[in-house]
């Protein structure tokens, strides 16, 4: 099963805040603990230093082992702490719980205290029945004797402070974490519930059901990629319209042709007795709705390599201007039938270049044929070449009706066939434009509804020197 996204930001998230929580709690804990150690071992440095000038202010006068034989409670008097007098070997000499035993110092501690340092140390005697913390100096009387002052302080009520404040605090770290972990649910299903949702819509696209819209009005990357989807299904939809009229055009196209040929050849079966005229009529009509049938399935290959990406160009030198005389000349009757003219200046530059003769042919005819075609009755059609820069330039320019402002931009596109009455099946533009850009060139489209239409080819090509 795969993971989800919502599982792996849950996780991703709860990890990254124990982490921080645990991390966090062992430094407050490390802390909490040896604050109250701290303090403690500082009550017990300071009541030691205050006993230790006690003695110095008033009996260093006397031995210490007086003061002990004597029983004195000198080192005890200003005290709540446990006091142990011991010798320099360790040896206890006299306890003020009356304690028979203590815990052995180590040949550190030994020399650590004979430099005239303060020790400090945390013991388990078997008589306290906790952990125990100790502080020892020496103290030493004016005629030379020395001892061990040990002052020594139960740590039971001090653990118990501490475990009371660690168990607080590890409640509020596992408390953070559960709030951590709805925090962090709640983050990864309002991520991943509108992922669901565009999941869903974008099955539903796929399965042909392209009205359907995502309800998403996130103002992030999420809101973002719906509106993407939305705009998806959209254009998708348009192109399913364009392609629709696409098929439906050209399923026209090709039953006139079909009609006509079918038409004459069952009305030359059954009058076969008419004249050789009515039989050389029906010829020439059937003769010429096959090749215009060819040039419509020429047209559609063409189109079918376009889409796929797999027409070639077979350059070589020819010569152009040759080329766009023959084409121009070859419209002439059409454009006469339709009472437009055609002018046309080629610049003595054009000459002999570097191009796919049959494909720029190709171009010509198809903005030619448009141009003829969008053209009002007593129009004029003017064709420009020209070559300079190594840039060859060919611009043809009508008179006639013009492309929408909301057309213009989309005329280019394969199946595009705009709102005028006139549009075949769209696909002649858009082989015309991957041409010349196969060329490395490029085709502009200016126009004004009513005003006519320029379209501007350059194409940079080399000249047979």
């Amino acid at each position: 099963m795969k993971e989800s996204i919502k599982n792996r930001i849950t996780v991703s998230f709860m990890f990254i805040i124990m982490l921080a929580v645990i991390l966090f709690e062992i430094v407050i804990l490390i802390g909490i603990n040896t604050f109250f150690y701290n303090r403690e071992e500082n009550a017990l440095k300071t009541s030691l230093n205050y006993t230790i000038d006690y003695f110095n202010r008033y009996y260093s006068k006397m031995s210490i082992n007086d003061i002990l034989l004597e029983d004195l409670d000198v080192f005890w008097r200003n005290t709540e702490a446990q006091v142990q007098v011991l010798s320099l070997k360790g040896d206890l000499l006299s306890d003020s719980i009356g304690v028979l035993d203590s815990e052995k110092f180590s040949e550190k501690d030994i020399k650590h205290l004979l430099d005239g340092n303060e020790v400090t140390t945390i013991e388990s005697p078997k008589y306290a029945g906790s952990k125990v913390l100790a502080v020892s100096k020496i103290i030493e009387s004016d005629d030379g004797g020395r001892a061990i002052l040990k002052f020594i302080s139960s740590l039971k009520n001090v653990d118990l402070n501490i475990y009371g404040i660690n168990a607080i605090v590890i409640f509020i770290g596992i408390l953070i974490i559960g709030i951590s972990a709805a925090i962090g649910l709640f983050l990864s299903t309002s991520i991943t519930k509108p992922l669901e949702k565009i999941t869903s819509s974008a099955l539903k696209m796929a399965d042909g059901q392209l009205k359907i819209k995502c309800d998403i009005e996130n103002d992030d990357e999420i809101g973002k990629l719906a509106e993407t989807l939305n705009y998806l299904s959209e254009e998708l939809l348009k192109k399913e319209d364009i392609k629709n009229d696409f098929i439906s055009s050209v399923s026209h196209e090709l039953r006139t042709p079909l009609t006509s040929i079918k038409g004459w050849a069952v009305t030359l079966r059954l009058d076969n007795e008419q004249g050789s005229d009515l039989l050389k009529e029906g010829l020439d009509i059937i003769e010429r709705e096959s090749d215009r049938l060819t040039d419509m399935v020429e047209e559609l290959l063409d189109f079918s390599r376009y889409v796929s990406g797999k027409i070639t160009m077979n350059k070589s030198f020819c010569d152009v201007k040759n080329l766009i005389v023959r084409t121009v000349v070859e419209f002439m009757p059409r454009a006469e039938k339709y009472g437009i003219t055609i002018i046309a200046h080629i610049s003595e530059d054009v000459g002999i270049l570097m191009l796919d003769e049959n494909r720029i042919k190709q171009v010509l005819i198809n903005i030619l044929e448009n141009a003829i075609k969008f053209s009002k009755k007593d129009g004029i059609v003017k064709l420009n070449s020209d070559y300079n820069a190594g840039i060859l330039e060919i611009s043809i320019k009508d008179d006639g009706v013009g492309i929408s402002e909301e057309d213009l931009p989309r005329v280019k596109e394969k199946f595009y066939k705009g709102k005028n009455v006139r549009s075949h099946s769209g696909i002649g533009l858009s082989i015309s434009d991957e041409i010349v850009r196969l060329h490395s060139g490029n085709m502009d489209i200016i126009s004004k509804e009513g005003r006519g239409t320029i379209v501007s080819i350059k194409i940079p090509c080399d000249e047979k020197i």
